[in-house]
């Protein structure tokens, strides 16, 4: 308790306001704005000398990568640098020998930057979109997956915790479903990455996108995907750049080039330094200055916290399951529409996410929220009511 207050004065931006919005973007810490703040500086006072800026790059993306290995318990050439969800699962999508007639699962009632990439490219490619409930618990959505597996069924997408419900959903027993059957499951960790544990070379997940911004603290347009070998002959990079090569020479003007040997094959544009610089400090903070046994304990146990105020709420409904819930709880409240909810927390000097739909309200929890950022929500939303 007394270290985990201490650590949340690395983040200026929950010192003013009840921060309950990590789903939509995590806080920066200090040490991650100040480091791109440093970067623009050079930039502005050397400027950005080829040789100099790619080297640098280059150094900061590796040690992302490595960053992310560690996390995720795999391996840092396994890992191409996207700019997000929406890019990463375009880039799997397009990079699929998936054809007209092929069949794709989705399960897990994701967001627009899951849903329009899938859409987009099944109505481009005539790929067949089968849509499951995410509001199954896992043994029923595991009976449901198997039952609507056919002879067409070529991929499922899966949300690590879908996004309308705070449902951790059941990713490894569906990768055994799918290994079993020859389908080739694709994990949407957009709101699971860095508030749920998850070891993917353990879990058999063969891919696995991440959006850095959420609970990874990261700036926007940061993401990755993780790349089990055994894909990389099956995906082919379906949008290349200079990254993707195996070194800055691999590529003449007669058209001849030699791809890097692991998953940076995938890999489409440098980004931003800043970016990239910024998101290594987070990732160095969440990693030794908290520990991310700590970081998942928080997490994990203020929505716990947060579930038992709630329950005894008589007009609030919690939608998120509590056995299957991570860092998002999903509920309703009676007696308003959920943006008006919304309105009058900000009010009151809380910051809470509403659900794509419209109709629920989102509270997610990071490191640097403290018991009283719940009971203060919990004390509001009775209070609001009257």
């Amino acid at each position: 308790m007394a270290y985990a207050d201490h650590l949340r004065r690395y983040f200026p931006a929950v010192r003013g306001v009840t921060y309950l919005n990590t789903a939509y973007a995590g806080a920066l810490p200090e040490a991650a704005a100040s480091a791109m703040q440093t970067v623009y500086a050079q930039a502005c006072a050397e400027g950005r000398l080829e040789p100099v800026h790619t080297s640098r790059l280059a150094v900061v993306r590796q040690q992302v990568r490595e960053q992310l290995a560690h996390l995720f318990h795999t391996s840092a050439d396994r890992i191409a640098l996207t700019m997000g969800t929406a890019h990463g699962l375009g880039l799997v999508l397009w990079g699929s020998p998936l054809q007209a007639g092929d069949e794709v699962l989705y399960a897990g009632l994701g967001d627009a930057d899951a849903l329009l990439p899938l859409y987009a490219f099944a109505q481009r490619r005539g790929v067949v979109v089968r849509t499951l409930s995410g509001n199954l618990d896992g043994e029923a959505l595991l009976a449901q997956a198997g039952a609507n597996i056919t002879p067409r069924t070529r991929a499922m997408i899966c949300a690590h915790v879908a996004h309308q419900s705070g449902r951790r959903m059941p990713v490894e027993a569906l990768a055994e479903v799918c290994r079993a059957r020859g389908v080739l499951l694709i994990v949407d960790g957009a709101y699971g990455a860095g508030a749920d544990p998850i070891a993917l070379e353990e879990s058999g997940i063969p891919i696995y996108v991440l959006d850095g911004r959420r609970w990874l603290c990261g700036p926007f347009g940061v993401g990755a995907v993780v790349v089990h070998p055994d894909v990389w002959s099956v995906l082919q990079p379906a949008w290349t750049g200079e990254p993707a090569l195996a070194d800055p020479s691999a590529l003449d003007a007669w058209g001849s080039f030699l791809l890097a040997p692991d998953a940076r094959r995938f890999e489409l544009a440098w980004g931003d330094p800043a970016q990239w610089t910024g998101w290594l400090e987070s990732l160095r903070f969440l990693r030794g200055q908290a520990g991310w046994d700590l970081v998942f304990t928080r997490v994990r146990g203020l929505s716990g916290q947060a579930m038992e105020g709630l329950l005894d709420l008589p007009h609030v409904r919690v939608l998120t399951p509590r056995d299957a819930r991570a860092g998002m709880l999903v509920l309703e409240a009676a007696g308003r529409e959920a943006a008006a909810w919304a309105e009058d927390a900000r009010a009151h000097g809380i910051e809470v996410g509403i659900s794509p739909d419209g109709r629920s309200l989102r509270i997610s929890f990071g490191l640097y929220n403290h018991e009283d950022d719940v009971e203060r929500f919990v004390k509001w939303l009775e209070q609001a009511r009257a």
